[in-house]
């Protein structure tokens, strides 16, 4: 591949990726691997969000297993970086714009639940996105995010 920081969306327009790789590279790549704080600290960014940790690696956060021993993530997978904001933040943000087109109703809370889940699968599918149930590049940018 020549260029593969330039993507083609359905529209036939070209698409500037600033990402390392796609959505579904990084859902590949995930892996659940324990480490304690030393080694998040030394490997990566880590933010900390209600109990939580978080890493980032190419342009997508995932959660940081064993930063917190017993730590409970309800959305296991990346979530998509954009601006340079934690994770959370992007959850709301998605959370705030899905509210206002009428497919979220639950609460402003930066949690990506199974509701939040739910209205982005719905969002997704009403404008010929892959149904990822997640927060990836297309998604938001058609939520008009990034």
């Amino acid at each position: 591949m020549a260029n593969r920081n330039v993507t083609v969306n359905q529209n036939q327009n070209v698409v500037i990726n600033r990402n390392r790789v796609s959505f579904s590279q990084a859902v590949n790549l995930h892996r659940h691997e324990f480490h304690d704080r030393d080694f998040w600290r030394r490997h990566f960014r880590i933010v900390i969000i209600n109990n939580n940790a978080f890493f980032f690696d190419a342009g997508f956060w995932f959660p940081a297993w064993g930063y917190f021993p017993g730590a409970y993530y309800p959305y296991d997978g990346p979530i998509y970086g954009y601006n340079d904001l934690p994770p959370d933040q992007v959850v709301v943000n998605a959370q705030v714009q899905l509210q206002r087109d009428g497919y979220y109703s639950g609460p402003i809370d930066g949690v990506l639940g199974p509701t939040t889940r739910h209205a982005l699968a719905a969002f997704q599918a009403d404008h010929g996105l892959a149904v990822t149930a997640a927060i990836d590049e297309a998604t938001a940018s058609t939520l008009g995010l990034s």
